[in-house]
């Protein structure tokens, strides 16, 4: 009994996790350079979910990567970096993004358009 609910409470708190996650993205300006599952200016949430899939170091170095920008890991486009983020809301983002690994063409977010000035 006490390892079942030991289970459901690290559930819960997953879930919560990945939903502050989800929060945290939409609200940014991830979905101005990336989409959930289809390719556009970077990379899609699930291409990096695969690519990084089991990579224990990747939280790491992909929350420094959201907070301090980058690129040439996925092409000749830079990241531009996003210091008023914590560590701790960047491994949020990460854990939502790592949860798409499968991808789903039913939840591809309508397209946008952005212009740059």
């Amino acid at each position: 009994m006490r390892i079942l609910i030991s289970m459901l409470a690290v559930t819960v708190v997953a879930a919560q996790q990945t939903s502050v996650g989800e929060k945290l993205v939409k609200e940014g300006d991830c979905f101005s350079c990336h989409a959930q599952n289809g390719q556009s200016v970077g990379p899609s949430f699930a291409a990096i979910a695969r690519r990084y899939a089991g990579q224990a170091s990747s939280i790491s170095q992909l929350s420094a990567q959201i907070r301090k920008g980058g690129s040439g890991d996925w092409g000749d486009v830079a990241m531009p970096p996003h210091p008023e983020l914590t560590d701790s809301q960047a491994r949020q983002m990460l854990s939502w993004i790592f949860s798409l690994k499968g991808g789903s063409p039913a939840a591809k977010p309508a397209a946008q358009v952005y212009t740059y000035k």
